[in-house]
């Protein structure tokens, strides 16, 4: 399937069968962990799948969910980090990488949000991993078929309201994007999953530069979540921005290297936050 087709159709899947995954396809999605890409190299990550549905659900309740709806499901997997700058955003581009390969396997995933309490969370898992538990999903063979389940509630973003030229606020004609070749990419991308499906992320276009901003309002808040400030959303766009542009043949890797930008120039909103840029 071409890769603008999953981004229309990929879903969040929050009813399982009770049914186990097979071995082929756990260790497929094992696999993909060891072969996925990481934004930052030397950032110590691991994967942990959880085979006992039944007794990680029991342990996460209180701890992660969605909205904060315990998510029941045959399997869960746990992204483990050491903590350095960037360290979330890594998470997040790397756990999207294993959820479209379990897409590609027809199984069913859900993002789940985890509270701050690690300790408490990694001691009722029995995890030994020392490392912060940054990033966790749902897993198993969907009730109904996984192509087309809806659970967006929020309409998405026009490109009009994502991107801007050069500064904030100054409007992008899609004409110049259609000239650059990003106007599909910016079609599709807008079905990126995030978290509530609420699109914290804006751009700027700046010449030879695509500049991520992130939004921290209270409009976008998440309470008690790791993820005050949606760095796991922030790698979650950055990969599929990535993977759109390679498609179109624009070749390039996400900066989080800020020390070249003007960031001053850009005006964007007090409450938000530049995390990186793509060169184009």
């Amino acid at each position: 399937m071409q890769f603008h087709r999953i981004l229309e159709e990929r879903k969040s899947v929050r009813e399982f069968r009770d049914k186990s995954l097979s071995k082929e396809h756990i260790y497929a999605l094992q696999e993909s962990f060891y072969k996925s890409q990481k934004l930052i190299q030397d950032l110590n990550v691991d994967f942990h799948f959880l085979a006992d549905g039944n007794r990680a659900h029991e342990a996460l309740l209180g701890y992660a969910g969605y909205h904060g709806r315990a998510i029941e499901a045959p399997h869960y997997m746990v992204i483990t980090s050491e903590k350095k700058e960037g360290y979330l955003i890594n998470a997040g581009y790397i756990m999207e990488q294993i959820l479209l390969k379990a897409y590609e396997l027809e199984i069913g995933s859900c993002w789940i949000d985890v509270l701050e309490e690690m300790d408490a969370l990694r001691n009722k898992l029995n995890m030994e991993d020392p490392k912060d538990i940054v990033a966790m999903a749902a897993l198993g063979y969907p009730k109904k078929n996984i192509f087309g389940i809806e659970t967006s509630v929020s309409d998405r973003e026009s490109i009009e309201d994502l991107v801007f030229l050069e500064r904030w606020g100054q409007p992008m004609e899609l004409d110049i994007l259609n000239q650059r070749g990003l106007g599909e990419i910016f079609y599709y991308v807008r079905h990126a999953p995030s978290w509530g499906n609420i699109q914290p992320w804006r751009f700027i276009l700046d010449n030879d530069k695509l500049v991520l901003i992130m939004l921290n309002d209270e409009k976008y808040g998440k309470g008690d979540s790791i993820d005050k400030e949606h760095d796991l959303d922030c790698g979650i766009i950055m990969l599929y921005i990535e993977k759109m542009m390679h498609k179109k043949g624009i070749r390039g890797k996400w900066s989080l290297d800020l020390n070249i930008l003007y960031k001053d120039r850009y005006n964007i909103p007090k409450n938000s936050e530049i995390k990186g840029y793509f060169p184009i």
